[in-house]
């Protein structure tokens, strides 16, 4: 059996190559432009960019069932949601709908310059990762509810055991590199969502108080968290 085998951007970039003179040796002209050629193999190996591909090749699979967090992370696709709360939401659904061999959802609570928080998602999926820098918070009951849409879309995906919120709060990050924000994401410790909702909404205050349950919705975060254990 002949089996191809991608170790290095050496060679992705070798094979790459080797497509182009193909191509040109039954008359498929690709041109000098990098795009369709890189367009064909990220497509033929089932990635959403050819970013991707590169960064796959170069921190391969394990031999177990496992995974390791750079290997979907070399490159990461930062999305601006815009200004507003609910931007930020309707872009994290569509994004989380649209991501294909989701393996982690990674939120970071930081400061904010126009609330007193805002929310880092950082999704890490086979088809690319993606960083949404949102206004979203939890501050007001219609703002919590926001929020919430968000995890009932993890919940309709069955993915809720995938996520994990990372325990102190961040600096805002806007203007840092968006793989510097993902890298301090991934790489520092991480605690489930699994029967930590309280942890993860006391990120939303300057001192990360776990206030009483009752100041939110708390039935709907239980029931989402008791879903959660029946399934896993």
């Amino acid at each position: 059996m002949l089996q191809l085998k991608l170790s290095s951007k050496e060679d992705v970039t070798r094979l790459k190559e080797n497509l182009r003179r193909g191509c040109d040796a039954v008359g498929l002209r690709l041109g000098k432009d990098q795009r369709k050629v890189e367009h064909i193999l990220s497509t033929l190996f089932g990635f959403n960019n050819f970013n991707t591909l590169v960064g796959v090749a170069t921190k391969p699979h394990s031999s177990t069932e496992s995974y390791r967090f750079d290997q979907f992370i070399s490159y990461v696709e930062r999305i601006d949601t815009g200004f507003t709360t609910y931007a930020g939401k309707d872009a994290v659904i569509a994004g989380l709908k649209s991501s294909l061999g989701i393996k982690r959802i990674i939120f970071q609570i930081t400061a904010s310059r126009s609330n007193r928080s805002a929310t880092n998602v950082l999704i890490i999926a086979e088809s690319g990762s993606i960083l949404y820098e949102t206004p979203m918070t939890v501050e007001r009951t219609s703002r919590e509810l926001e929020m919430l849409n968000v995890f009932y879309t993890i919940e309709k995906l069955g993915l809720l055991h995938l996520v994990r919120y990372v325990p102190l709060r961040g600096k805002e990050t806007a203007s840092k590199p968006c793989i510097e924000v993902a890298d301090d994401m991934v790489n520092g410790s991480l605690r489930p969502f699994l029967n930590d909702w309280r942890g993860f909404v006391a990120m939303f205050n300057e001192q990360t108080i776990q206030y009483d349950k009752s100041i939110y919705k708390h039935q709907e975060w239980t029931a989402l968290a008791s879903r959660q254990e029946l399934e896993h």
